[in-house]
């Protein structure tokens, strides 16, 4: 497990071979399965399509292969050899990465909305398995990079015109996984029949406020974020938050993929 993590890891890639590791893992590999479901009336076939989904579309195709490329250029600026970690953390992250993604699949499954991947209430096909294997990938490669850098900030005395760039790399890609769980918030109101809050999953997105927030604190108590941009950052981290909600609101009443249908 390890040794496939190292090879796919952008950890050890150039950022545009680490970009396109999650754009044939994810879209490619989703596109052509569901160009056989489309060809084959697999089931699921008369459910909403892969490109229905603005996570799937916008987020798989743009943003992942982005934060990949943030990633890579994180690694590259400070030696991939600087955060290596025990096997024994790099199991307990993919373990944990695994049965949170085996939870929202088992959620996706019994909740109200089907798609091609989960055809009828309570089952769910051979590519929603891939895609929940995908996302449990995606999920651990996220957590061992945050660990990596929160180790490195905590551990390791780097030189002081890396420390900016460092966080500001860090910080660009929090913002982009933010952009991302706002799209797929609203890709929840699909075939909702009345219009409602966009808190459409209150435990998921208090939890990632509640995750940002504990990221600009431990910034802040690193004591290597400049001291004079502190404040700055906060601001720019709430208004940024705010926005995202707002567009994911106005997003979820006027989506540009699909219509929702209100009573």
């Amino acid at each position: 497990m390890k040794s496939v993590f190292c090879y796919l890891s952008p950890k050890s890639q150039p950022a545009w071979r680490a970009a396109t590791v999650p754009f044939l893992l994810g879209p490619v590999v989703l596109t052509i399965m569901y160009i056989v479901v489309w060809k084959t009336s697999f089931p699921g076939f008369n459910q909403r399509g892969l490109f229905e989904f603005h996570s799937a579309t916008i987020g798989d195709f743009i943003l992942l292969p982005t934060t990949w490329t943030i990633m890579s250029r994180y690694y590259s600026l400070i030696g991939p050899n600087r955060t290596n970690k025990k096997p024994l953390l790099i199991f307990f992250i993919v373990g944990i990465s695994i049965l949170l993604s085996g939870i929202l699949t088992l959620s996706s499954m019994y909740g109200a909305n089907r798609d091609w991947t989960l055809p009828s209430y309570g089952t769910i096909n051979f590519p929603g398995i891939y895609h929940s294997v995908f996302m449990g990938f995606m999920i651990a490669i996220y957590a061992l990079f945050i660990a990596d850098h929160w180790r490195l900030f905590s551990h390791t005395v780097i030189q002081r015109e890396l420390v900016e760039k460092c966080f500001q790399l860090y910080w660009i890609l929090l913002n982009l996984l933010t952009i991302f769980m706002s799209l797929l918030w609203s890709d929840a109101y699909y075939k909702t029949q009345q219009p409602i809050p966009y808190l459409i999953n209150p435990i998921q997105q208090l939890l990632w406020a509640f995750f940002i927030v504990v990221n600009i604190v431990l910034t802040i108590k690193s004591g290597n974020y400049p001291k004079n941009k502190i404040a700055s950052l906060v601001v720019k981290q709430t208004v940024f938050l705010f926005l995202i909600f707002i567009a994911g609101y106005f997003l979820s009443i006027s989506p540009l993929l699909w219509n929702r249908p209100i009573s």
